[in-house]
């Protein structure tokens, strides 16, 4: 369960008057020039807005679909929910609900800024719960080379460990992958984790991400994760 209060803010200024951001963003409606601390893309979901969000029909290595079973918009919160479709597909098989930006926000990609992402993580066994920022083109080839920011992932699995540490809801973690291609993915190097005995599922958190040039840092609440120069 998401309740995605997003927001992408320009790199702030303290100065009322529009001092230019080294922010960049595109997209059919975005601004010519983007003000220091200026709002460029939010909802907080009272309503499932297509004019912000489309979905993403694949059977490319996930299988995604638009379904309001799946994916809807109640309360000021977006819902993402998996479902067993045996029904339709035979036995055991899993579907999820995927939202991107592509093609439908204001700003449906920018450069620099600072992201925060208010959600709850859902619990259950095979679930995977991730909030990705992906390149918008390929420039530098294909992944991992034009880099992923994952700006948090986690595991539905309540009771899962590795060396007696609980890997399931209780760890949440950021990731910058990049590289020339998928063997010499850096992610290693750019992979921070952290703990909540509560579990991420017990209640809404905040994520957050600054971009500047030149360094990522990622944090949840007031606790910084990480940071890397780039």
């Amino acid at each position: 369960m998401w309740s995605v209060v997003s927001g992408v803010l320009a790199l702030a200024s303290l100065s009322a008057a529009c001092t230019p951001s080294v922010t960049t963003v595109s997209g059919t409606h975005a601004p010519a020039t983007v003000c220091s601390g200026a709002l460029i893309f939010a909802d907080d979901f009272d309503e499932f807005d297509l004019e912000k969000w489309q979905h993403e029909n694949t059977l490319a290595e996930l299988g995604y679909s638009n379904n309001r079973t799946n994916s809807f918009a109640h309360s000021g919160t977006l819902f993402i929910r998996p479902s067993l479709t045996s029904d339709q597909f035979g036995a055991s098989f899993l579907t999820s609900g995927h939202l991107n930006v592509e093609g439908g926000a204001p700003a449906d990609s920018f450069r620099y800024g600072k992201v925060e992402v208010r959600a709850k993580m859902p619990a259950g066994d095979w679930l995977w719960p991730a909030i990705w920022l992906m390149p918008a083109h390929n420039s530098y080839g294909t992944w991992p080379s034009s880099g992923e920011i994952d700006l948090t992932e986690s595991r539905g699995n309540r009771n899962m460990l590795s060396n007696g540490v609980h890997i399931g809801t209780q760890e949440a973690g950021s990731t910058l992958h990049y590289g020339p291609y998928p063997e010499l993915n850096g992610w290693e190097r750019a992979h921070w984790l952290r703990r909540n005995t509560n579990g991420y599922n017990s209640a809404f958190h905040r994520y957050q991400l600054e971009w500047t040039p030149g360094r990522l840092a990622a944090g949840r609440l007031r606790a910084r994760l990480g940071a890397l120069d780039i």
